[in-house]
């Protein structure tokens, strides 16, 4: 492998931590979202006939929008059930939770030393990238 190979993989490889970063840290929203989609897609059934909405070019977004948001989480449970118990507690703490967890109370939660934490939320975000991407 040249060094402009290895370079490109590294730099995908911190995109795809990066981007998984973002997801976790919008899993809350992102729930929330899908919901309201779901609620506009309904609301939407109830208000015209099935005709209408066979053509409905708004209708039809909002299915596409409510697939890929839905794909989105699912594959993010997926990937989050696939981690050991520690991992998981350690993301869900410091990215999906409300309020971010500091480093000291997630070491005490899952009863390991900090740096021992850092090292198992980096495994863990690779993991769920790997997952994801």
């Amino acid at each position: 492998m040249s060094n402009e190979e290895l370079s490109v993989r590294i730099n995908n490889g911190d995109f795809a931590i990066w981007l998984t970063t973002e997801y976790l840290k919008g899993y809350r929203c992102q729930c929330q979202y899908v919901a309201y989609l779901a609620e506009d897609i309904t609301i939407e059934e109830h208000d015209y006939s099935r005709s209408v909405l066979a053509s409905s070019k708004e209708y039809k977004e909002l299915q596409r929008k409510y697939i890929k948001g839905k794909f989105l989480l699912k594959k993010l449970q997926e990937a989050l059930g696939q981690l050991p118990e520690a991992e998981r507690t350690i993301l869900q703490k410091r990215y999906i939770d409300r309020e971010t967890t500091p480093w000291s109370e997630v070491a005490e939660t899952i009863g390991y030393h900090e740096k021992t934490c850092y090292r198992l939320r980096d495994k863990a975000l690779s993991s769920v990238a790997e997952i994801l991407f």
